[in-house]
């Protein structure tokens, strides 16, 4: 939804009756792990009205980012194969049928990925899609580490 809202606050900026009437404002977005938006439509307006203030940052082995594009959610089965981790026969039938309905989304651009590493400790696939949705992101980017320093009051 932040790529959205950031859209909003651009497409509205410098008219009177909004909240930035002289379009002062410096907008930015970084969103992470999301799946699309929109179709490709919308996408592409998104990105002309966006540019370079939006930096979509997710990782590919994340099932979010892959939802609800037809390609990217055929990925999802075979995500963490490579650890022995596969969806069962129905939930494979499910799948397919999702991407049949997702017809025309699309993702924004402005993408920058990165792949976290499989976890084989975590031994079923719901695991590893929280392990690479929820834990990824913050470890990636050592998240943890300021956190830690932030709690203990600038002391590490």
């Amino acid at each position: 939804l932040a790529p959205t809202l950031a859209l909003w606050f651009k497409q509205s900026q410098g008219t009177v009756s909004d909240w930035d009437p002289k379009g002062n404002a410096s907008i930015s977005i970084t969103p992470f792990a999301g799946a699309t938006a929109g179709n490709s439509d919308f996408a592409e307006y998104s990105d002309s009205v966006l540019g370079n203030s939006c930096d979509r940052i997710h990782n590919t082995n994340d099932v979010v980012p892959h939802a609800w594009t037809s390609k990217t959610i055929k990925e999802i089965p075979d995500l963490y194969s490579s650890i022995g981790l596969s969806l069962n026969f129905a939930e494979k039938v499910l799948i397919d049928e999702i991407a049949a309905l997702a017809k025309d989304y699309k993702q924004i651009n402005n993408s920058n990925p990165f792949t976290f590493p499989l976890n084989k400790e975590y031994d079923s696939f719901i695991e590893q899609v929280d392990y690479q949705h929820v834990k990824s992101y913050p470890t990636y980017f050592k998240v943890r580490e300021l956190i830690t320093v932030i709690d203990h009051g600038g002391k590490k």
